[in-house]
């Protein structure tokens, strides 16, 4: 997904409007976390499947542990699980990531 092709909605909550972003895990700051929305539809079959039985489907919640001196591969935590995931992996993966309302993007 490019950087022209993210998507920024607007959504009200207790503490006043949040910005949800949406991009690709591998785009995700460690320390954050980002709703899953889907896998790409270019991912081949046989890796979204993989990326599907391993819990990474609409609506699980992911955190981004850290990253390696290089950027990767990245530690996620979801569904009680912690993994290792290259980004070539992660970049399949669309997020929603959300945003406290102020904060620089």
């Amino acid at each position: 997904m490019s950087e022209s092709a993210q998507h920024t909605t607007t959504s009200a909550d207790a503490d006043g409007p949040a910005r949800i972003r949406r991009s690709t895990l591998d785009r995700v700051h460690p320390g954050h976390t980002a709703t899953v929305v889907g896998i790409s539809g270019n991912a081949e079959p046989h890796v979204a499947h993989r990326l599907a039985v391993m819990g990474l489907v609409r609506g699980t919640e992911v955190t981004v542990l850290r990253a390696a001196p290089l950027r990767d591969p990245r530690q996620y935590r979801f569904r009680d699980t912690s993994i290792c995931l290259r980004g070539a992996q992660t970049s399949l993966i669309e997020v929603d990531i959300d945003e406290p309302a102020g904060a620089a993007s």
